[in-house]
């Protein structure tokens, strides 16, 4: 058994080496005859069981040579050897007759793992100019790795603007010392944190940076690499409801919890009723040439559904005032179903008619028949419950005048802002309403219902 000495003992160790070393060249990888068999390659290594980054110092000496490289290797069986993983360079390494350590370090956690092994061998060849020398073997070694403990993923998680909805970027960090590439877990609570459920995921590349964002395989680095999941919070949460978001990280191959992250509270408002501003009205057909081919274009601001049905569309034309005088005509959106759905940022189309031969081609949510006449419209309202939605007047200075057959619409770029209702947004529209059959061309107009606007 090859006995690792003290300090103290290394210079006599290494005069035992060069004397004594394995000249038994039939088993060696060179498969020559070896010029240099009196120079043995010298190993210390430290005292008792082996575990993790272990020191290794290779003394070279010899009294021909002045540099040598050296390949370490191990093996449980003496017959299958494999190179060792070695941090330190392991050529061009010093020679002198006296003997010239250099220190390297073998991890043997990257080729054992994290086990106990015992009876392990190394072996270290050392080549020169004058060829190969002499092997050295050194066995019966222990390595003890179940007691190193494995370095883990840490997670760190930025918690969502408050109020969010509808699909919410989540932005997350994973960091690891090896860059291991590890899987993540994102749930979330809506009771304080006592109970988690899986969060529904969107697909796609929710960062721009080109790939995919998953939950496997996802990379990692020692200083961090950002990363994000497109969380779609419509699919279990169609309420305003206060929730916690909790990331997790797991070790990729073993799926094992190695850390978690929870987000500060926040507020989730995916009510489907529409509230002040998330319904505005962004195009307009008042004087078609069909009464029923009149509509109105309706916007949800939001990145939720909004449920539009039971919404109070009001106008006042003639020179009505809205303050003082009551609308000329009104609607409430009503269906058999109850639900009109418009998605996320989605438009809805309300017309004087649901007949496609009537209306002049449009596929509406709902029509107001004769509640509502739009001819010289000036003010346009929109209200739930009492609650007042959108207020827009027609009227303002600079706003388009009516034409008869034309849309006008305002420019997308103001469909999120508060310059949505401002008259210096809104313009004709030039794109052609697309005929359907049983329609006379005469009867068509310019517009864009339920598609996005011409810009302005």
């Amino acid at each position: 058994m090859f006995t690792r000495p003290t300090s103290a003992a290394s210079a006599l160790l290494l005069l035992v080496l060069a004397a004594c070393g394995d000249k038994d060249v039939s088993n060696d990888d060179s498969a020559i005859v070896l010029p240099c068999s009196t120079s043995v390659p010298g190993l210390i290594l430290p005292e008792g069981a082996l575990s993790g980054d272990v020191p290794l110092t290779l003394n070279l000496s010899s009294p021909e040579e002045t540099s040598a490289s050296v390949t370490v290797e191990w093996s449980l069986d003496g017959e299958s050897w494999t190179p060792a993983t070695v941090e330190g360079s392991l050529t061009d390494l010093p020679v002198s007759p006296e003997g010239s350590p250099s220190s390297v370090t073998w991890d043997s956690v990257a080729d054992l793992g994290y086990a106990a092994v015992e009876g392990l061998q190394l072996k270290v060849v050392a080549t020169s100019a004058c060829g190969v020398w002499p092997k050295n073997i050194v066995t019966d070694l222990t390595v003890l790795n179940e007691e190193v403990i494995p370095p883990t993923c840490s997670i760190t998680l930025t918690t969502p603007p408050n109020p969010s909805d509808g699909v919410i970027t989540v932005e997350y960090t994973t960091t690891h010392p090896d860059a291991t590439p590890v899987d993540v877990r994102l749930s979330f609570s809506t009771d304080g944190g006592s109970n988690y459920t899986p969060a529904d995921l969107k697909s796609g590349d929710c960062d721009g940076d080109g790939a995919s964002d998953g939950l496997k395989g996802v990379t990692t680095s020692a200083e961090g690499t950002p990363h994000c999941l497109a969380w779609d919070t419509e699919a279990r949460i169609t309420t305003d409801q206060e929730v916690t978001l909790k990331i997790e990280c797991l070790n990729g191959g073993s799926s094992t919890l190695e850390s978690e992250a929870i987000s500060d509270p926040f507020t989730v408002a995916n009510d489907r009723m529409p509230e002040p501003g998330e319904l505005v009205v962004t195009e307009v057909l008042s004087d078609a040439a069909l009464t029923a081919g009149q509509y109105v274009e309706l916007h949800n601001r939001t990145n939720h559904t909004l449920n539009i049905n039971g919404v109070l569309i009001e106008i006042w034309n003639g020179g009505r005032d809205p303050e003082t005088t009551a609308a000329r005509g009104k609607h409430e959106l009503s269906v058999t179903s109850g639900t009109i759905n418009v998605p996320a940022k989605g438009l809805s189309v309300i017309a004087g008619s649901d007949s496609l031969t009537a209306n002049g081609c449009l596929t509406v949510d709902d029509s107001w028949g004769t509640n509502i006449n739009l001819r010289r419209v000036e003010h346009i309202r929109l209200s739930l419950g009492g609650e007042l939605l959108s207020n827009f007047s027609l009227t303002q200075g600079g706003f388009p005048a009516e034409e008869y057959g034309v849309a006008v619409g305002a420019d997308p770029s103001a469909w999120s802002s508060a310059s949505i209702e401002d008259a210096a947004s809104w313009c004709y529209q030039t794109t052609a309403v697309p005929i359907c059959e049983g329609v006379d061309e005469l009867d068509l107009a310019v517009g864009t219902p339920g598609q996005t606007n011409d810009g302005c």
